[in-house]
């Protein structure tokens, strides 16, 4: 199983909020503009992936992969929204990113979190989208160990 199926499941794992759509690579997050409002809340992977190797003396590869995920929303107001509508829109993205943090310290496909780092966005791209950038360190279990 690979780190973008691992996060998919984490992301069905959470159902919180349940309309919230979550896509992976720039293919999907170019034509998301283009889509209508029923996309948002947006979950958005950003591809590549890089993951760095850790080459244990047993022969064992352990991989720290640092991931790059945005969690936006629109603003309710649309283009003529407030500083304060948008404050809004940003906390509940830092407690949407707050429980995939926690979900997947709680995962049993998650070995560690070592990290994460979360920016603050406000209308993005100019389309009232506003939220959280969270980068975010894991370390899976090897697919060998979970039977993946």
């Amino acid at each position: 199983m690979n780190i973008k199926e691992i996060v998919s499941l984490i992301f069905a794992g959470i159902g919180d909020p349940a309309d919230s759509t979550f896509r992976i690579g720039w293919k999907s997050f170019q034509n998301f503009k283009a889509d209508n409002e029923s996309v948002f809340p947006l979950r958005y992977l950003d591809t590549p992936i890089t993951g760095d190797d850790s080459l244990k003396q047993s022969g064992y590869i352990e991989t720290d992969f640092t991931l790059t995920i945005a969690f936006l929303d629109k603003t309710t107001e649309g283009l003529t929204s407030t500083p304060v509508q948008a404050d809004d829109v940003i906390q509940e993205q830092r407690r949407q990113s707050s429980i995939f943090i926690t979900a997947c310290q709680n995962s049993d496909f998650i070995h560690f979190v070592k990290g994460s780092k979360r920016t603050e966005i406000v209308n993005i791209f100019d389309m009232s989208l506003s939220g959280i950038i969270l980068e975010i360190t894991l370390t899976p279990f090897n697919p060998d160990d979970k039977g993946c």
